[in-house]
């Protein structure tokens, strides 16, 4: 492989560009063409022709965070190729201020850039890998020293599946939050605190929703950004609620409307497969302790939570513990027998919809929108990863605010930006998803993020299904939960020991 000339240069690098351009034209005389490009503006000029650097930079957008500008001066023949690359970073820029770095050139019959590889992985939902499929491109534009590709796997093996297993073949990682434990104990991530500055670190703290932010943090470390927020939100064919009125705000009126539309032979819904199931229970137990995270352990507010669960099941479309949120909103979309669902992670992609019918989407019906399970995704850089320096900088694009309400939702993802969630363009634009849900983001339930957790919810869950339908008496749930999560303390606590 041709090895690579490195230069730095400092605010004398337009003249030392030009001077470069100019050189590579008197060695080339046949062909030049300089590609002068600034955030997909291209300009071509021809040979024999300056550029005027300075008036480029000075001329384009001003964004926040990062900005990235590419120039590139390509001369070539049969016998000869050479290039040059321009890199250009900066935070802000302003007349005639701006910096110039690493000048990269190229000198050699069939040279070539060494390219980073960086893989990450994503779950199969649109809402996930949509935006980030999206970015591959014109990041790739901006970084061409850089390939990008990401693999997809379930949402159960997102959120309950082998981490560790997986951090050995990625760089990036799209992930549940109750990791955290395991991989603050493990050091299975790289910390971000220790790539972004404490007054960036501060900015996306202040840009979060709800606990989301939180709830990837352990030790005193941040280990992962929250590119996706969700919690368990209401959502309705608006069509079919219209003939019951508005969306109901406490237990009471939800009772009352599943019974209404239960004699015209409609349905609520309840998505309760065992994941959703284990999900509803803390929500449940949350909202009765004043979102005490550690409700779940008391065997008195376990089984009013389950009595709760089983009434509304009772009245509940029969396919509800088939479904995960997933199935149930196709569900309703497809067909016209379920009116309203209380409680499932909301997805803006079927708010958003241009084709066909919609759903629309509420906070809870619960006393101040409180205690609604958090979910939403992190990306995490794994700590086996050979480039963590361009797969944090990418990570931080993607979590950027400006991003967040732009692109990322524009390509159906579900942002875990605050300042997208009250961007008054994004809502327009998803019929309000994100400002009908936001009371019962901010409100929302953390659960614990101790090391152990995962096992414990993966175990739990099943058990958690057969008491809501009816099939484990709530005495014995309490004790299986009991003795499940005993042992998922003990085992962390031996852990940490040993480390």
């Amino acid at each position: 492989m041709t090895s690579l000339c490195h230069t730095n240069i400092g605010t004398g690098g337009a003249t030392a560009l030009r001077a470069a351009v100019s050189a590579s034209v008197a060695r080339c005389p046949d062909r030049c063409a300089c590609h002068l490009a600034a955030q997909g503006r291209v300009a071509d000029i021809g040979a024999g022709h300056g550029f005027d650097l300075k008036t480029a930079i000075r001329e384009g957008p001003a964004n926040g965070f990062r900005l990235a500008w590419r120039v590139a001066a390509y001369c070539q023949t049969s016998t000869h190729k050479l290039a040059f690359i321009f890199s250009y970073r900066q935070s802000t820029c302003t007349n005639e201020k701006f910096k110039l770095l690493n000048v990269y050139s190229r000198d050699a019959p069939g040279g070539t850039l060494e390219v980073i590889k960086l893989r990450g992985l994503a779950w199969d939902h649109r809402r996930c890998w949509g935006p980030l499929d999206a970015s591959v491109i014109p990041y790739g534009e901006a970084n061409p020293d850089l390939r990008i590709e990401w693999d997809r796997r379930s949402l159960y093996e997102f959120g309950e599946g082998a981490l560790a297993d997986v951090l050995s073949s990625y760089d990036l990682v799209i992930f549940d939050h109750p990791f955290i434990g395991d991989i603050a104990a493990e050091h299975l991530m790289v910390p971000f605190d220790g790539y972004i500055a404490p007054e960036q670190l501060n900015t996306f703290a202040a840009d979060t929703v709800g606990k989301s932010w939180e709830s990837y943090a352990k030790a005193g470390r941040q280990w992962a950004l929250p590119i996706d927020a969700a919690c368990q939100v209401a959502s309705y064919r608006p069509d079919l609620l219209a003939a019951y009125g508005a969306p109901p705000e406490n237990y009471v009126d939800l009772l009352e409307l599943a019974r209404k539309v239960r004699q015209d032979g409609k349905w609520i819904g309840l998505p309760s497969v065992p994941t959703d199931a284990m999900c509803l229970l803390l929500t449940f137990c949350a909202q009765k302790t004043g979102n005490d995270v550690y409700g779940f352990t008391d065997s008195k507010v376990v089984e009013s939570a389950i009595a709760d669960l089983r009434e509304l099941a009772a009245l509940a479309h029969p396919l509800s513990r088939q479904w995960n949120p997933i199935r149930c909103y196709d569900h309703m979309i497809a067909n016209d027998d379920v009116v309203y669902v209380p409680y499932a992670f909301g997805y803006v992609n079927y708010a958003a919809a241009t084709e066909g019918r919609h759903l629309s989407f509420a906070d809870i019906p619960a006393k101040n929108c409180a205690g609604a399970l958090l979910g939403g995704a992190g990306i995490g850089v794994s700590a086996r990863s050979r480039h963590r320096d361009a797969a944090m900088a990418y990570a931080i694009h993607l979590s950027s605010p400006d991003y967040q309400r732009s692109f990322y939702v524009d390509a159906g993802g579900q942002p875990g930006s605050l300042s997208a969630w009250q961007d008054e363009r994004v809502n327009a634009e998803t019929r309000n998803f994100f400002k009908d849900t936001l009371k019962t983001m901010q409100a929302s339930y953390l659960r614990p993020t101790d090391q152990g957790f995962i096992a414990f919810f993966r175990e739990a869950a099943p058990n958690v299904a057969k008491a809501i339908h009816g099939d484990m008496a709530p005495d014995d749930l309490c004790s299986v939960l009991g003795r499940l999560y005993a042992e998922a303390r003990n085992r962390s606590m031996h852990g940490e020991a040993a480390q």
